[in-house]
């Protein structure tokens, strides 16, 4: 835990997809009640229920930029400090639980998220702004970018018609 914690605080980038970031948190309770400790490393707990899968698309903004995904996932993740910096604002699906407006975590570098995708692939307007913070350059061109580009905003349309059951 010191070291991911120092990798953390020194400005290391990291994107953890799907429910990896809760073993970050402070820990996980199972259905049974039972909690299970995790690595302290952010104000963030799991409640799961392996009895009830949450589905849904995703849509959500991060910093004028549009999220796309889907979410399947068996856990709700819930922050202890509110004001703890979120990933991105939903605007339609589950968030880190049913009701909650935000999803994932964003501190420093390190970006925490259960939103599913292929997630980099559904995402290029992201990408392109990730790997430029992990470069320095912001001259990215991603591979076969105009036939992404199309995909990614034709999945942003049907995502904010309200026709697209979720």
């Amino acid at each position: 835990a010191a070291e991911i914690r120092e990798q953390i605080k020194t400005g290391t980038h990291f994107l953890w997809i799907g429910n990896a970031m809760e073993i970050l948190g402070t820990y996980i309770e199972t259905d049974q009640g039972e909690k299970i400790e995790g690595l302290g490393i952010f104000p963030l707990h799991a409640k799961r229920q392996m009895l009830k899968r949450l589905s849904s698309l995703f849509l959500g903004s991060k910093e004028g930029i549009e999220i796309v995904g889907a979410k399947a996932q068996f856990t709700q993740q819930y922050l202890e400090d509110e004001s703890f910096p979120s990933f991105c604002q939903v605007k339609r699906g589950i968030g880190l639980h049913v009701g909650s407006e935000v999803e994932g975590i964003h501190y420093k570098n390190f970006i925490g998220t259960a939103i599913l995708g292929p997630f980099l692939i559904l995402n290029p307007p992201f990408v392109e702004r990730w790997v430029e913070a992990l470069t320095g350059h912001d001259d990215t061109v991603l591979p076969f970018a105009a036939l992404n580009r199309a995909a990614y905003e034709k999945r942003v349309k049907e995502l904010r018609d309200p026709k697209t059951t979720l």
